[in-house]
């Protein structure tokens, strides 16, 4: 079955760049759009909590030093620290310290990343956010 145009695009401007282990896209309405890598079986716990990062619009410093809990496709919880979220992007990392997570609050769902430990902290963010701004135009 040949890729979707969107699964085609996402590949090419955001899996490909090696930078992130996995990606989610979830309408408002907590709908799987499209899912990769370590994001592929979350439950609908952790999709209803990722919808609700971005509920309260002026709430943004509620958010700083709170948790996201997640279960990966390998079966692992992770708990990843909230360090900083705006009405557009929500940024945590890994209490493990094995990687990190961004969450982008788009016009018409939400997109979760995931990165390693080895990946440069700047640099998945910085792909992610390109990304994302493509998606919000």
């Amino acid at each position: 079955m040949a890729d979707t145009v969107f699964e085609q695009f996402i590949s090419e401007n955001l899996i490909k760049s090696n930078l992130i282990s996995g990606s989610l896209l979830l309408s408002k309405q907590g709908h799987v759009m499209y899912k990769y890598g370590d994001l592929k079986n979350l439950s609908q716990e952790n999709i209803a909590q990722l919808l609700g990062l971005f509920d309260r619009v002026s709430d943004t410093e509620s958010y700083a030093d709170k948790d996201v809990n997640l279960s990966s496709s390998k079966g692992r919880k992770i708990k990843y620290k909230v360090y900083h979220k705006t009405f557009s992007s929500m940024y945590a990392t890994s209490s493990e310290g094995n990687g990190g997570l961004t969450v982008c609050n788009l016009p018409y769902g939400v997109l979760v990343c995931t990165y390693d430990s080895h990946t440069r902290v700047g640099e998945a963010v910085k792909a992610i956010e390109y990304f994302c701004d493509i998606m919000r135009r």
